[in-house]
C-alpha cells in the first residue's frame, strides 16, 4: 500500500485483522510520508459492511484460506471492487500430477481448478503470471538459512527453547521444500463482471 502511495500517487486502503499490524503500517506510512493517501483499517474484511465504498483494485496476497474456499474468498472481495474494476491475487497453485497436500497449504488446487475457482463469481481472468521453474534462482534456502542462523542465535541465549526452535526451522524447511518442489507461485488478474 505504501509503495502504491509513494510510487503512483494512489490513495489506498488497507484492512487488516491483527489491529497491531495496521498501528505498524500506519507508523511506516507517516515515516514513508504518505500518511495522507493511506488508511488502515482494523477489522474483518469479510464481515465489514456494505456501506464500504467499491475500490478500482484489490490486491489480495498469500490467499491461503484465511476467508475460506476460493471461490468464497473471491466472492467476498469482489464485494469490495466496482464493476469493471480489477482484482490481484497473489497465491500458489499447484504443479502438474503433485496430488501430495501439506499442512497450511491444503488450499492449493491445481492450476486449471484454480482459474475455475478464481472465476466462479463471474469474473474475467485478464491476466496469469507463473513463476518460471528456475532452480537456481532458489530464494527459500536463502530464507531457510537465515531463520536456522536466527534459530541457533536464539537457542544460545535461550537454551530450554532450543528443541523448540529445532523443531521449528525443521518445520519451515520442510515447507520451503513442499513449496519448492510441488507448488508454482502466480500472479492472477481479474476483471469484475
Amino acid at each position: 500500500a505504501i509503495a502504491l502511495a509513494r510510487e503512483l500517487g494512489m490513495s489506498v486502503q488497507g484492512v487488516e485483522l491483527f489491529e497491531p499490524f495496521v498501528d505498524i503500517a500506519r507508523q511506516a506510512a507517516d515515516a514513508a510520508g504518505v500518511a495522507d493517501r493511506c488508511q488502515f483499517i482494523h477489522g474483518d474484511i469479510a464481515a465489514m459492511p456494505a456501506a464500504v465504498v467499491p475500490v478500482d483494485v484489490a490486491v489480495f496476497a498469500a490467499l491461503g484460506d484465511v476467508l475460506g474456499p476460493l471461490d468464497v474468498t473471491m466472492g467476498i472481495i469482489r464485494r469490495y471492487v466496482r464493476p469493471g474494476g480489477f482484482v490481484v491475487i497473489n497465491d500458489s497453485c499447484l504443479r502438474d500430477g503433485v496430488t501430495e497436500s501439506f499442512p497450511g497449504f491444503e488450499h492449493c488446487r491445481p492450476l486449471a481448478e484454480t482459474r475455475t475457482l478464481l472465476t466462479a463469481h463471474g469474473n474475467e481472468l485478464v491476466a496469469e503470471i507463473l513463476e518460471p521453474d528456475d532452480d537456481d534462482d532458489d530464494d527459500s534456502v536463502d530464507e531457510g538459512a537465515v531463520i536456522a542462523a536466527r534459530a541457533e542465535e536464539l537457542a544460545r541465549r535461550l537454551p530450554a527453547l532450543e528443541s523448540r526452535l529445532r523443531r521449528f526451522v525443521d518445520s519451515q524447511l520442510a515447507e520451503y521444500e513442499y513449496l519448492d518442489h510441488h507448488t508454482v507461485g502466480a500472479v492472477w488478474v481479474l476483471r469484475r463482471a
